[in-house]
């Protein structure tokens, strides 16, 4: 009885002391969580970094979750969102898989996989930008494998089917456009077959696909006729004239299914017309001229005028 009326005080000291700190903890995190709301996100990070990383409150998924969602509005509002790698995002991420670790309830568990949405999204528009305004396809192809893998955390059964024709089909495009207009960048035509053909893989009759597809390669055959203009040697000109061939073919390979799953579209009738020119076809270049004028597409006049342009543009030279 002597030596419990010594020890009795010295653990009800330890339980209250423990309580107080447990106490204190909850304050800053009822702090960081009042800071959050007011939007002085800068300070709320402060202060959330203390909860979770005292013994007290590191095990409460309510800590890391509430330092998921402050570290983001800091994130949001800082260039590491068009990082591809991101100490910022990083955090973020960690305190998502902590904080599912520690059992939360299912309304955090929802706050959590709304947060890997949003992070998800935030990687597809960053995919986005690499290609549209850095032009590199590499680092967008990187961000875009980051977005799937960030996106099955907040839906498992995601087969992104759709979301990779989107993509494929929005980088071939942009590269296809780009190389169109500067037939030297072999780089961006690489870039856009690989991407048209990976969307053609999901969607073999994707119009958009086959048009761009076979107008690169007949704008590949346009090249090589104007190499011919340029007085070739004349034991080029067979190679050349055969390479020609080839690729006005595929052209005519790709835009045929446009034209056969869409009879009207004078698109497609129009790069016809200009393929079978090429390849000495007259029978067929006639009656898609014939076509074109029924749906109301002059290109005889359109070539004429096309060819005084470019006489009165060599004249002012």
């Amino acid at each position: 009885m002597g030596m419990l009326r010594h020890i009795l005080p010295k653990l009800l000291l330890g339980v209250l002391l423990s309580g107080g700190v447990l106490h204190a903890q909850e304050e800053k995190l009822e702090r960081a969580r009042k800071l959050f709301m007011e939007k002085q996100f800068e300070a709320a990070k402060l202060a959330i970094d203390s909860v979770v990383l005292h013994p007290q409150t590191s095990a409460d998924f309510l800590s890391w979750t509430t330092r998921a969602y402050i570290y983001n509005e800091v994130f949001k509002r800082s260039n590491e969102r068009l990082w591809l790698k991101s100490p910022l995002r990083d955090t973020i991420l960690n305190c998502l898989k902590t904080s599912n670790k520690l059992d939360p309830d299912t309304v955090y568990i929802n706050n959590n996989r709304k947060m890997y949405r949003t992070l998800s999204y935030g990687m597809f528009n960053l995919a986005k930008t690499l290609y549209q305004d850095s032009l590199n396809y590499e680092r967008s192809q990187l961000a875009y494998n980051n977005f799937k893998t960030l996106y099955l955390n907040f839906d498992s059964k995601e087969t992104f089917k759709a979301k990779d024709l989107e993509y494929y089909l929005a980088v071939g495009s942009f590269f296809s456009s780009i190389f169109n207009q500067n037939m030297k960048n072999f780089k961006a035509m690489d870039v856009a077959k690989v991407t048209l053909m990976k969307a053609l893989d999901i969607q073999p009759d994707q119009p958009n696909a086959l048009m761009n597809m076979g107008l690169m390669y007949f704008n590949q055959a346009v090249m090589l006729v104007k190499e011919l203009e340029g007085g070739e040697d004349f034991e080029k000109i067979d190679e050349i004239q055969t390479s020609m061939v080839n690729l006005a073919k595929q052209a005519e390979g790709f835009i045929l299914k446009v034209y056969n799953n869409d009879p009207k579209n004078t698109k497609a009738m129009r790069a016809l017309y200009q393929i079978y020119r090429m390849l000495s076809d007259i029978e067929k270049s006639d009656d898609f001229k014939k076509k074109l004028k029924e749906n109301g597409v002059d290109v005889e006049k359109e070539d004429q005028e096309a060819e005084q342009q470019n006489k009165s543009e060599t004249g002012n030279k």
